[in-house]
């Protein structure tokens, strides 16, 4: 049975990086390109003190050099990949927390 989600919009992007560490942040530009940030990693390369807005504020498409359109933090499943895909169809069960964009 899925979890829920830490908290909600602006408690999790209050959180630092380090305490969100087991989930993924999954963002999506406009040009279609979609990218999954596991926490886990990004805390590990020394952005473990950095807020979650903080580091969305960062992020950058490879493609086009813009914002990402929309980021939203997933669960984990199995082997480290998140439970759903970015458009909430699920791999397996989960849930998707959006943080930018729309529902």
């Amino acid at each position: 049975m899925p979890g829920q989600p830490p908290g909600d919009r602006a408690v999790i992007l209050a959180c630092s990086v380090r305490s969100l560490r087991q989930y993924v942040l999954d963002a999506e530009c406009a040009c279609g390109r979609c990218v999954h940030y596991p926490l886990q990693l990004m805390a590990a390369g020394g952005l473990a003190g950095m807020t979650v807005a903080s580091l969305i504020v960062q992020l950058r498409c490879k493609n086009c050099g813009q914002r990402p359109a929309r980021v939203a933090l997933l669960e984990y499943g199995s082997a480290g990949m998140p439970r759903t895909t970015y458009d909430g169809s699920a791999r397996a069960s989960g849930w998707v927390m959006m943080l930018v964009g729309e529902e």
